[in-house]
């Protein structure tokens, strides 16, 4: 129903807990809303021993959770009424998007570091243009569908192969 339909009250009151407990924690909707999107977008942590191959399925699975029909939808909404809602999507933006974008790049940056790729390589480039295949294949979809298995290997096979000037 959108930022504006959304109330504290009404949380509280479908919890079952006063709005006076529940602003103990969040004083305020938008600190409700960032904290709850927040906790559904935590990063795994990555096994620099695993390799960059299974780190980057680590975090290209955990992208594909977080791009979901129904948590799609809040992330659209957010960034449609960023003009709107300024505070709240600064706020989307440090604790969800920026999230995503450091890890692969600590990703990328450890695999320079251990050999696996060039030095030399934009690893926030690289970090920032998976984000943005994962997101466009996934808005691009049928019914929002999120990306399989397959597309998801396809997608890290391409990367790596980019990334490496053509050499896998």
């Amino acid at each position: 129903k959108g930022f504006e339909a959304f109330s504290v009250r009404s949380v509280a009151r479908r919890s079952g807990v006063s709005r006076p407990s529940l602003q103990l924690r969040w004083p305020d909707k938008d600190s409700l809303i960032i904290d709850t999107l927040a906790s559904i977008s935590e990063w795994p942590s990555t096994d620099p021993a695993g390799g960059l191959r299974d780190g980057l399925a680590t975090l290209v699975r955990a992208m594909v959770e977080l791009l979901d029909p129904t948590t799609m939808a809040i992330q659209l909404r957010l960034i449609a009424d960023a003009s709107r809602h300024p505070k709240l999507f600064a706020a989307f933006q440090h604790k969800v998007m920026s999230s995503a974008g450091h890890q692969l790049v600590d990703l990328l940056e450890g695999a320079v570091a251990r050999g696996e790729l060039a030095e030399g390589i934009d690893c926030r480039w690289a970090a920032d243009a998976l984000v943005g295949v994962v997101f466009i294949r996934t808005i691009g979809a049928p019914e929002l569908r999120p990306l399989s298995g397959a597309a998801q290997r396809r997608l890290i096979d391409s990367m790596l192969s980019t990334v490496r000037g053509g050499h896998e």
